[in-house]
């Protein structure tokens, strides 16, 4: 049988991966569980997974679905054991029976397979995700008007109000707002449920690792033992904050993507805003925030934080689809490491 790794290196290599495809066209997502299965997301938003015989029966599924609903799918034999599996995005597995009936009209902006689409019709936007939403009252904070009630607690419809977000849009005065805005989201009562625990995601990081590079998984364990738990009295937080997690029209700005929001220390937010920021907005982010009454952790707090931001999101290259990217974890990993040592 061959193994993740082989089938990984196929993949991201532009030419093989046009071959097997049969077409050329860039990743902007990999999801991988070894000797199990490879999911990738398509730049035509379209998906390709390659599948081991547990998975087979998955792939008939799927077969069987794109057939009765006139699909475009297509299953070919890539060794004795393993399948490749390509198809469009209404007969993606987990998505698809959220997407039954959704008409032609609509643009994609985001698809990341089996997990959520995002869809522009007209003036409202559709999200549609594998997992519940979570339904959180959210007020006194701009955020895009939900539309509804809707049935089907896998969709969120709410108005389109930009497609411009601040990791794109270079408006200094509008940093400092929105530091303004998360100061006052923070003095929100927190929803139930604690935040994502870091370190349990990198546990479940570092053995994906162990199989497809045993250094750079003993790397990522040893300096994730140099992080600290963050402690404060929990608030309403984003879970998930950086500036493209805000949308702007150039003069406003408004909230999105709430899915993990989580009553956690406010260092959570700020140091992932930080972190996910040049160093001048992110300084201009603060400047909001203190003036608008929030407190910001002490710094020692706040380096860790953007520890935890930067190893939360530490898998990017590989989800992302870079051939290189071990050699960006590895650079990665050595900038966490000036942060916390």
């Amino acid at each position: 049988i061959m193994d993740t790794s082989t089938v990984l290196r196929t993949l991201l290599n532009d030419q093989d991966r046009a071959e097997l495809l049969g077409r050329d066209t860039a990743i902007t997502q990999v999801e991988v569980a070894p000797d199990t299965s490879i999911v990738l997301g398509l730049a035509d938003n379209r998906w390709a997974r390659v599948l081991w015989p547990t998975q087979h029966s998955s792939a008939k599924r799927v077969a069987d679905w794109a057939r009765h609903y006139h699909l475009w799918e297509s299953t070919t034999q890539l060794s004795r054991d393993i399948l490749l599996q390509q198809g469009e995005l209404k007969a993606d597995e987990k998505l698809a029976p959220h997407l039954v009936g959704m008409g032609g009209s609509t643009r994609v902006l985001r698809y990341t397979p089996s997990k959520r689409v995002v869809l522009r019709h007209g003036n409202h936007v559709i999200e549609v995700s594998h997992r519940r939403f979570p339904q959180h009252q959210i007020t006194g904070v701009p955020t895009p008007r939900k539309l509804g009630p809707v049935a089907d607690p896998h969709l969120v419809v709410h108005e389109f109000v930009a497609d411009r977000n601040l990791s794109s849009e270079h408006a200094p005065e509008l940093d400092a707002i929105a530091g303004m805005v998360f100061a006052r989201l923070h003095r929100l009562p927190p929803p139930e449920g604690p935040c994502t625990n870091v370190f349990r995601r990198l546990a479940a990081l570092a053995q994906l690792f162990r199989y497809l590079n045993p250094i750079l998984a003993a790397r990522l364990n040893w300096i994730a033992g140099h992080v600290e738990e963050l402690g404060g009295t929990p608030v309403f937080s984003h879970g998930d904050a950086s500036p493209a997690r805000v949308l702007t029209d150039g003069t406003q700005l408004w909230l999105t993507n709430f899915e993990r929001a989580c009553g956690g220390p406010a260092a959570v937010d700020v140091g992932s805003y930080v972190e996910t920021s040049d160093s001048e907005a992110g300084e201009r982010f603060i400047s909001g925030y203190t003036r608008a009454g929030g407190k910001l952790p002490n710094a020692r707090a706040l380096r860790h934080a953007r520890a935890q931001a930067k190893l939360l999101r530490i898998a990017d290259p590989l989800r992302q689809g870079h051939a290189d990217w071990e050699t960006e974890i590895f650079a990665e990993l050595d900038a966490v490491k000036e942060l916390v040592l």
